[in-house]
Order: structure tokens, then C-alpha cells, then sequence
């Protein structure tokens, strides 16, 4: 399991260190290594069990004299499963994530966008990640 976190962790600082040009490769990558890792996804489906992704995700959004900004929810189990469910729809190609952060990142131009979005959604999105992992782990002894 260290090595699977490790990866996990490698693939979350790949991210964030990149340059947006690269940032659909890096969230495939990242998707890959929860993939790789029968933990993560045990993790990954526990969180995603009863999940409604429209309704979190309509919970996420704010709007504020017509624009919107996309927050990730307080509670690990569903960050993890808002995050977890809006990457793979980015690297489905079901969302455009130029789109998305200019939408929700309006305020800034697309490249101080995904920095921002890495540091509000993608870190935080580790750490509510290794939240669940930690509680799993304490259940089960």
C-alpha cells in the first residue's frame, strides 16, 4: 500500500509542478495511478457508492454576479468523489477542462487558472483521499 501511495502522491505533485499545456496528460496520469492500485480503488468506489454527481456537483458551484467559481465539498468522502468523478470526465472527453477553469476561474487567465485549481481542488483532493484511506484503515483494525 506505501508504494500505491507513493505513486499516487508522485502523480498529485507531477500535476501540480506542470504547466497547463501538459495538465490533460497529468490528469490522465493521475487516473492511472488510482487505476494501478487495488486500494485506491476500493477507496475510490467506497466514496463513490450513492454518489449523484449532477447534484454535488450543482452544490459546488457558486454564483456571483454572473460569474462562477467551483468549490470542493468540507466532507473527504465527497470531495474525494466530486474530484475523482470531474477528472474523469475531463479525460473522457465528456468536459473540456480549458472550459471548465474558465468558467469557474474567470478571474484569472487559463495559466494562473490551473494553479489554482491545482492548490483548491487537486491538493486538497489528496489530502480528503488519504482522509478516507486513514478511516478505512482505523475501521478495519
Amino acid at each position: 500500500m506505501e508504494e500505491e501511495l507513493r505513486l499516487f502522491s508522485q502523480s498529485i505533485k507531477e500535476m501540480r509542478n506542470s504547466k497547463f499545456i501538459f495538465a490533460q496528460g497529468k490528469i490522465s496520469n493521475l487516473l492511472a495511478s488510482i487505476a494501478a492500485s487495488e486500494n485506491l480503488c476500493v477507496t475510490a468506489e467506497y466514496c463513490l457508492a450513492g454518489f449523484d454527481y449532477e447534484l454535488e456537483f450543482f452544490k459546488a458551484v457558486l454564483q456571483n454576479d454572473g460569474e462562477y467559481e467551483f468549490f470542493i465539498p468540507a466532507a473527504s468522502k465527497t470531495a474525494v468523489a466530486l474530484v475523482f468523478c470531474l477528472l474523469c470526465q475531463f479525460d473522457l472527453g465528456k468536459a473540456d477542462f480549458t472550459e471548465f477553469l474558465t468558467k469557474y476561474y474567470s478571474k484569472y487567465n487559463v495559466l494562473t487558472a490551473y494553479g489554482v485549481f491545482c492548490e483548491e481542488v487537486i491538493l486538497p483532493f489528496q489530502n480528503a483521499f488519504f482522509d478516507i484511506i486513514r478511516k478505512i484503515e482505523e475501521t478495519s483494525c
